[in-house]
């Protein structure tokens, strides 16, 4: 949506009618009551209309119906049929517009300014399926540190600058250390905002242990186990020794204690996700190409980091891995994540990836094993690359371009309160102006997605 024509809802449930709303702040084409403007709602990529029979460029565009109307207060709604899961671009124009020509425009012969509201102006909408539209997007990082462990800032800072950048959902998965976030819960959730800090650790076999494995929502912490109860770890992987198969080639202790590790992260109820498999660690990837594919292949993790702290070369490299093992059956959900350690960094990842998650009211976990979700890669300068299923990228891309930059602007406001908050900043006064912006975030949510939050 741009700020100059808005839509409301802008987001519509699929193969029904609804009324929407469009307002103008295009000085070029206002909406004034005394005058007839015309509206064409068309179609992506499922036509609506029958084509042209000699099928010409545009043939699509045969029979095409035209609404003519006159707004109310400077409103206009109309009512139309949505058809299929798809962009819509909405067509607005006038011929009857003369009575308010720009008289300087006219005096000075700029005639193109007063043919706009003839030409036109668009805007877009987008309707989706019944899933879909019973569930809102959450941009979400699961992969980011503190200085619990290697990281730069400190909890409370880091999550302030992840909500300045827009984030929904935040996970600090800080090495070996688990729920470093229960250590601000209780003051962030003081503030009753709608930002959401997960119970989350990165998994590790031991202090420097070689395996990494993010933890989300898990009700214990895994490394813990490894670091404090060696005998115990050992034990029950002799046991596993007993009954699992050991893929040929891999090396027996390592595969055992990886299948240990996830059934572990398993009994806490966290969701597994396998991180960062070609990132280069000196001169050799994180983990063995044919180890990854173990881990696919008998499902030991439940989504995997397609977008991670790499270089482009290697988050290439580890996304068609995860095609591959994909394209074989294998159902595990997208993640992208920053895998940040300095969120005042400039040149570091900050912000340069995401996990977009379209959860309804059972929550972000679930809704990532049913494979709600897409990973982001938001390289600076670059437009966007989107990861996951077709109809899901599609949606996405649309709110990254309609959605997301009046959110971002309403969430960068929010985070800086945030951020002064909890460096010094006047607390009463500053808690008080976060909740009138979380109030301002909630009313366009309600606006964009016709009051379905």
């Amino acid at each position: 949506m741009t700020r100059a024509i808005q839509v409301y809802p802008s987001v519509v449930k699929s193969d029904c009618e609804t009324e929407i709303t469009i307002t103008s702040f295009d000085g070029l084409m206002l909406f004034y009551d005394d005058v007839e403007y015309k509206i064409q709602f068309v179609p992506m990529e499922e036509f609506d209309t029958e084509l042209d029979p000699e099928l010409r460029l545009h043939c699509e565009d045969n029979g095409r119906k035209t609404f003519c109307v006159k707004p109310q207060n400077g409103v206009i709604r109309v009512k139309y049929f949505f058809i299929g899961e798809q962009e819509w671009t909405i067509r607005i124009w006038s011929d009857d517009y003369q009575a308010h020509f720009n008289e300087t425009a006219t005096k000075w012969g700029w005639a193109w300014v007063n043919k706009v509201a003839e030409r036109g102006r668009r805007a877009t909408i987008y309707s989706v399926g019944q899933d879909l539209y019973e569930r809102r997007p959450y941009k979400c990082d699961f992969h980011a540190h503190t200085n619990r462990s290697d990281g730069a800032q400190p909890p409370a800072v880091a999550a302030a600058c992840y909500r300045r950048r827009g984030y929904d959902v935040l996970a600090l998965t800080d090495h070996g250390i688990y729920n470093t976030a229960s250590e601000i819960k209780a003051d962030y959730d003081a503030l009753k905002t709608s930002f959401e800090l997960m119970t989350a650790e990165e998994v590790h076999n031991g202090y420097n242990g070689y395996f990494h494995m993010v933890s989300l929502g898990g009700s214990y912490g895994v490394s813990r186990i490894f670091r404090e109860e060696p005998e115990r770890v050992r034990a029950e992987v002799a046991e596993l020794e007993k009954t699992v198969a050991v893929p040929e080639g891999l090396d027996k202790n390592e595969y055992l204690q990886r299948v240990w590790m996830y059934r572990e992260i398993k009994k806490s109820g966290g969701l597994a996700v396998h991180v960062h498999p070609c990132w280069r660690t000196g001169d050799t990837y994180h983990c063995q190409t044919k180890v990854s594919r173990a881990i696919f292949a008998n499902g030991l993790c439940d989504a995997f980091e397609i977008i991670g702290d790499n270089k482009a070369y290697d988050n290439n490299l580890q996304s068609m891995l995860f095609f591959e093992e994909r394209a074989k059956g294998k159902k595990y959900s997208f993640i992208g994540a920053t895998d940040c350690h300095d969120m005042f960094d400039e040149k570091g990842t900050f912000g340069r990836a995401s996990t977009i998650v379209f959860a309804d009211k059972n929550g972000i976990l679930p809704a990532i094993y049913d494979n709600y979700s897409v990973a982001v890669e938001s390289t600076y300068g670059e437009a966007p690359r989107v990861y996951g299923d077709y109809r899901m990228i599609k949606y996405a891309l649309f709110l990254m371009r309609h959605y997301y930059p009046i959110r971002d602007s309403i969430c960068f406001s929010q985070g800086d309160m945030m951020l002064e908050y909890f460096t010094g900043g006047a607390r009463e006064e500053l808690a008080e102006l976060i909740t009138k912006s979380e109030s301002r975030l909630g009313k366009y949510d309600k606006e964009f997605f016709n009051g379905k939050i």
